[in-house]
């Protein structure tokens, strides 16, 4: 079968990953007998991206060269596992527009010339800050932690313009106003009670005074429920703070970051790619189907599912089986597989008895 393909996912090992050789990733790659490092394991990578491409299984060469030699493009997705202990940077993506010029003037911070939507799909304990908080919310924590409004020199927001100024003066002030501004904030049973208070003291251990903390207070905080979903479009700030998710995005690898991080910060370009849009965060219910409003990519929850020709698609088997059938023949996949089928293929039809996602670019477009 020249249409169906099993590939390696590709391992990355940032500080933020899960260090446990039980993790989700670790165990993964195990059953897909992948060979990785000593670990943290935070992400596993599925597709064709310059810096990463799946390594086919159990013959030579990877998908990207697969794909080439095939002369097809580019897959328009990066579908991804995440498994993240502590709190990922601040961050938000820029637009198609800004990535170029982002690229052609710092293309060692900004790889890649694409904008990076993407959707953030729960499968356990996934804790995150997502868009600015309603304005309401925000004056109310100027009004009570000293530290708070003395860092952002602004007493209230009037308008969702002044989210900028906000922004603006916390990430320019000096290390040591942050400091004390941190230990203000933390010093003092300021925030107890706060939900997000455990999250915000670990990424304080883990960073330190960094202004980033700060986020805590204009961000909304979410914890996620098995299957509810978050679609990062251009210019959302957010951070993912701890958990697990299947995700995909666009084939990119831009960020651009504002805080808890040791990479770059440029504020000059955060502030040109957000939206300053406050309000509640948008939580995607649970779904078989998620179709965010881009071209690039749709997830599907693989149950019974009758899969046509014409794009191609990316999968993996997290939990259980999956078979794979057309009209001569019929592939079964254990838990760690991870499978791609090109375009030619015939119609399909796939069965899980567990958990399986695929991603494949969004039919609505």
């Amino acid at each position: 079968m020249e249409w169906l393909y099993l590939l390696h996912g590709t391992a990355r090992d940032y500080a933020w990953g899960n260090p446990e050789p039980e993790s989700l990733i670790a165990r993964l790659l195990r059953s897909n007998q992948t060979q990785t490092g000593p670990g943290p394991w935070a992400e596993l990578w599925m597709g064709d991206h310059a810096t990463g491409p799946s390594p086919l299984k159990n013959r030579a060469g990877d998908l990207r060269s697969l794909r080439a030699a095939a002369g097809r493009p580019e897959l328009p997705f990066l579908f991804k596992i995440l498994d993240a202990s502590q709190a990922l940077s601040i961050q938000t993506h820029p637009d198609k527009s800004l990535a170029e010029q982002l690229h052609n003037s710092d293309p060692q911070n900004y790889p890649d010339k694409n904008h990076k939507p993407e959707i953030a799909i729960c499968l356990s304990g996934f804790k995150a800050l997502s868009g600015f908080r309603p304005l309401e919310q925000i004056n109310e924590f100027l009004r009570r932690l000293r530290p708070f409004q003395q860092l952002s020199g602004l007493s209230s927001l009037g308008k969702p313009e002044d989210l900028g100024m906000l922004l603006r003066s916390i990430l320019s002030q000096p290390a040591e106003i942050v400091r004390e501004a941190v230990d203000d904030l933390l010093g003092r049973g300021r925030l107890q009670g706060a939900p997000f208070l455990p999250q915000l003291q670990k990424a304080a251990d883990t960073f330190g005074p960094d202004p980033g903390l700060f986020a805590f207070l204009y961000l909304n905080y979410i914890e996620l429920q098995p299957g509810e979903a978050l679609f990062a479009g251009p210019g959302l700030l957010h951070a993912y703070l701890e958990g697990q998710i299947v995700e995909c995005m666009a084939n990119s690898d831009n960020v651009i970051r504002a805080g808890l991080t040791g990479k770059k910060k440029d504020v000059p370009a955060l502030l040109a790619a957000l939206r300053f849009d406050p309000g509640p965060p948008e939580i995607l219910p649970a779904a078989d189907l998620y179709r965010p409003p881009v071209a690039e990519f749709e997830i599907e929850r693989i149950r019974e599912n009758t899969v046509q020709p014409g794009r191609p698609a990316i999968g993996i088997v997290i939990q259980g089986a999956l078979e794979i059938e057309d009209p001569r023949s019929r592939t079964v996949l254990s838990a760690g597989n991870i499978y791609y089928l090109a375009e030619d293929r015939p119609e399909l039809t796939l069965r899980s008895s567990g958990l399986t996602y695929q991603a494949i670019p969004n039919g609505a477009f």
